[in-house]
Order: C-alpha cells, then sequence, then structure tokens
C-alpha cells in the first residue's frame, strides 16, 4: 500500500484473490495456514509461538558511532569539519569534500577524537574542484599525523560500482545539523543504497534518519570486495527534510581524476572487524556475506547467481550458499509475511508464527525495500499490509496496525491489485 513503499518478495507465496485480499499460492515450497483470527484458546496458543525479536528504533539523525560499517577509531579520526562542510581524509596531506562548499586557503580542516570537538585543525595549501562534478580535494599544509600520529585516512573505493550495490547498506557521516538544530558533532547513518546514476549515488534514510545542511562534503563508506571499507562520495546534494534520499558525488566515476593528485590509491592494512563476530551477518537482499576471520580481519563473499546468503551450519555462521540446500527456501533472518502468517529464517531453522492468533498483524517495520517483517499488537484482524479491495474502496492494514481506508470513487478511478508494491489500491 501507498504507505508503505515495500516491495513483497518476489516469492513470497502470495497472489491476488479475485474477492479482494491475499491468499497463499500452492508452489511457494513452504506450508502455510492462513490466519483464520482468534480461536477459543487462542491465549494459550499465542504463548505457544516463538516471537521474532523487534529491531531497534532509528535514532532520528544518527548515532555518534557507525552501526554498520566497521570503522576503527583511528578511521573516524579521519572525518573531519571545515566548519561549512564536511570530509574525510583519503590520504595524509589529501581531504575529499564537495565542490560547492566553496573552500580556500583561508578554511582550515578539524578532526578530533571527540565527536562534538573537532579541536585538532590543519590549515590548507590549495583546493582543486573538479570541473566535471561536486567534487573538491583539499591539500593541507602538513602530514596529519604530526598532529594527530593514530590518524587513519580511508581509501577511495577501487572497483566500479553496478547494479550488484543496489539495496546494500552504506554508512553515511558528518558534522551537520542534528534533529535539535545544533550543527558540529559528528554522526553515522547506515542507510540502502538505493539508485546508481551517472556520477550519483544515492542513499534513502526512509523517513527515519539521514544526513543534514553542514553534512555536505561528507563521506559515504562502503565495504568493499576485498573486505576492506572505503569511501565511495561525497555528499552533494539531499532531501530538505534531511530524512530522505541524499546523493553523493561517486569516487569510483571520479578515480582517475582524484589519483592525477593524490596518487595511486594504495591498498590498506586488513580491515579489523569492529562489531562483526565470526557468525557473521548477511546484506539485506542476502546477495553478500561478511564475518571476522579466524585473523580477526573482516571476510566478504559476494554470492553467486545460484546461492543466496544464509546460516551455513558447516561454517556455524552466515556464509554463501547453495540455494538448493537453503534450509529456510528462501526466506531470511528479515522474514515475509503470508496471509497473516510471518515467517523468518532463525539460524538455519525456518519458524513461523500466526499473527492473528495473538490479535497481532504481520507487517512491515520499516518503509525500505529490504525491511523486517513481524507480528505487532492490532486492530486490523485478518488484514495485511497489501490490504484488499472492499468495493472501490481500498483497504490495508499500516505499519502501525491501523486500517486505513481510500475511497477511489472520490477520484473517479476503482480499486484493484497493483503489484507487490502497492498491493491493492486506486487504478
Amino acid at each position: 500500500t501507498p504507505d508503505t513503499g515495500v516491495e513483497a518478495p518476489a516469492d513470497a507465496g502470495v497472489t491476488p484473490d479475485p474477492d479482494g485480499g491475499t491468499t497463499p499460492t500452492p508452489d511457494s515450497g513452504v506450508p502455510v495456514t492462513p490466519d483464520a483470527g482468534t480461536p477459543p484458546d487462542a491465549g494459550d496458543l499465542c504463548m505457544e509461538q516463538p516471537v521474532k525479536p523487534r529491531q531497534p528504533a532509528s535514532v532520528y539523525y544518527g548515532t555518534t558511532r557507525p552501526t554498520y560499517v566497521p570503522l576503527t577509531d583511528d578511521q573516524i579520526l579521519a572525518i573531519g569539519s571545515f566548519d561549512v562542510c564536511s570530509g574525510l581524509l583519503i590520504d595524509y596531506t589529501w581531504v575529499l569534500t564537495a565542490t560547492h562548499c566553496t573552500l580556500n586557503t583561508s578554511n582550515r580542516y578539524c578532526i578530533g577524537n571527540q565527536p562534538a570537538n573537532p579541536n585538532i585543525c590543519f590549515n590548507i595549501r590549495r583546493v582543486i574542484d573538479n570541473p566535471n562534478g561536486d567534487m573538491t580535494l583539499v591539500e593541507l599544509t602538513r602530514d596529519a599525523r604530526d598532529l594527530a600520529p593514530t590518524v587513519q585516512p580511508v581509501p577511495i573505493l577501487h572497483e566500479n560500482m553496478d547494479s550488484t550495490w543496489l539495496n546494500r547498506t552504506a554508512e553515511a557521516s558528518g558534522y551537520g545539523q542534528q534533529e535539535d538544530g545544533s550543527y558540529g558533532e559528528r554522526e553515522f547513518t547506515a542507510e540502502p543504497i538505493v539508485r546508481l546514476q551517472g556520477d550519483t549515488l544515492t542513499i534513502d534514510g526512509q523517513g527515519q534518519h539521514g544526513v543534514c545542511f553542514g553534512d555536505s562534503g561528507g563521506p559515504v563508506f562502503v565495504i568493499a570486495s576485498d573486505g576492506t571499507v572505503r569511501v565511495a562520495g561525497d555528499l552533494s546534494n539531499g532531501d530538505g527534510n534531511c530524512v530522505g534520499q541524499d546523493n553523493y558525488t561517486r569516487v569510483d566515476v571520479h578515480r582517475a581524476w582524484i589519483e592525477s593528485y593524490v596518487g595511486t590509491t594504495t591498498p590498506p592494512p586488513p580491515q579489523p572487524c569492529g562489531a562483526v563476530d565470526a557468525e557473521g551477518e548477511c546484506s539485506a537482499d542476502q546477495t553478500q556475506a561478511i564475518w571476522c576471520g579466524t585473523d580477526s580481519t573482516l571476510q566478504t563473499e559476494t554470492c553467486a547467481a545460484s546461492e543466496l546468503c544464509t546460516w551455513d551450519s558447516g561454517a556455524s555462521g552466515y556464509r554463501c550458499v547453495n540455494r538448493a540446500q537453503d534450509p529456510c527456501q528462501g526466506i531470511g533472518e528479515r522474514g515475509e509475511c503470508r496471509s497473516n502468517v510471518l515467517l523468518w529464517c532463525q539460524r538455519g531453522q525456518l519458524l513461523n508464527r500466526q499473527c492473528g492468533v495473538c490479535q497481532e498483524s504481520c507487517v512491515p517495520e520499516s518503509y525500505d525495500d529490504n525491511p523486517h517483517y513481524n507480528c505487532i499488537p492490532s486492530s486490523c484482524g485478518d488484514l495485511d499490509f497489501l490490504g484488499r479491495c472492499e468495493g472501490d474502496v481500498a483497504v490495508w492494514c499500516t505499519r502501525e496496525g491501523q486500517i486505513e481506508r481510500q475511497d477511489c470513487a472520490s477520484n473517479g478511478s476503482t480499486c484493484g491489485y497493483i503489484d507487490q508494491v502497492t498491493g491493492y489500491y486506486c487504478q
């Protein structure tokens, strides 16, 4: 439905019902019993069912530590402020930022160990604007290690970005405006990559978090195929509400220009694991696995077309597994909703919860393309988030567990099934 913007998985086993509503398809490969509502012994049945943990609420604009990309403290120190804009050390004397910041040699670049105290400042030797994109290189008058001996620049991404990067998680950072109107504190926000067009990379805060004024020129980080953290772009522009889509100028498109000044990018040392453990995790679209190796460095694996990332009992962690051997039949930890039944994979075990038995509805927990699904307390009965038609009125269950209606006849349209993104709505 329109308020979710969520695409149900292609194999979700849900098809339009001629009478309105949704029904499970027989070829889904997963047995699903449509939830008939609340039986007399619902309390006992509800207590017996497994519970899927809810996802923690996102901080409105960001967090003081990265939550996805495992940056070290020394790499975090490389993120800095020009007061009017943000930037990143990509070498010990070079900072990547944005041209529209209109910097000059009177500005200073400041970094700091404390998020709200960028007190280590460097003068600028020269400012070089990219003639073909919103990207600027700032050369400092001295090596950053002179004043910050442990600082570790983050190198630029050295592989070309293509459609396989879509829906992967990136992590943006900057010293810009926060939700209380204040400036000057380094924060992070992890968001999916939703578009690659020309020299622009777009991430989406989905109405919950994002970068803002003063974050311009700041970096967006990704985990490269070699398992190292790289900067993929500098912030060019974005939605004015600071919780929508934000556009970054891509370094892979302008790599030759960058290296003509900075020099050839030196491969960084192996990336420490940060918060990633030996079990690891899967990307939202189950196409990539990351985990901590036995040498305490970050490991990554991009799954082949015949594979997906799921629990591998042999490795006791999340790895790329042949689809035919997936114990959860393509369903990931994020789960799926099928006829008000929640299905999800938990360490190789396919679990299900009949939401209606507990007076709950199965809905997406967020508005992105790869949300977590869960059962939430609801007044929707057996109505799910895809909805149904009641005559020419579209009816659906919101992710807050409330029934929403749209009278299609009032704008001269009729109600019908649109697709697995929209569900039933006016057409």
